[in-house]
């Protein structure tokens, strides 16, 4: 199939009306600490305006600790963003995805340190043909997120 083909499959394969969803960070704590390093959580919290689950299937993002350094992570979430309600009630559905960072601080104290974190969630519109292209390896869409602050 050539390039033209393609990129004509994939437009045809998220659907017309699929608005994409969203993702804000809403804190960075600590979760565990010691004289080596601190076990911290990025908290996300996604919108889906869709009346259509979108499975996560994968989340990256970088933390960067002021003072301590910068660190890559990869997470497999294994959840569902819900579908917008449509129990009579208006709103999107809403899910809270806590990503996991461990990191090495030499003795540094992570409480109360400023971070920056920016990454992105990988979502699966529904459909067939978009089930065909993930199997041919065309890149799904990204909900990105990014937020600046100090670590609870």
């Amino acid at each position: 199939m050539g390039m033209a083909s393609l990129s004509v499959l994939s437009g045809c394969a998220i659907d017309d009306n699929l608005i994409p969803p969203s993702a804000s960070v809403e804190h960075v704590r600590v979760i565990d600490q010691s004289a080596q390093g601190s076990r911290l959580e990025v908290l996300v919290r996604m919108e889906n305006p869709n009346v259509v689950a979108l499975p996560l299937p994968s989340a990256t993002f970088t933390l960067t600790l002021q003072g301590i350094g910068t660190f890559s992570f990869t997470d497999t979430p294994h959840v569902t963003l819900p579908a917008k309600r449509t129990d009579g009630e208006f709103g999107p559905g809403v899910q809270f995805l806590k990503l996991p960072a461990a990191v090495a601080t030499n003795g540094k104290d992570t409480h109360g340190a400023g971070y920056r974190v920016n990454g992105s969630i990988i979502y699966e519109p529904p459909g067939e043909i978009r089930k065909l292209l993930t199997e041919s390896r065309v890149p799904l869409p990204t909900m990105n997120f990014s937020k600046s602050g100090t670590v609870e």
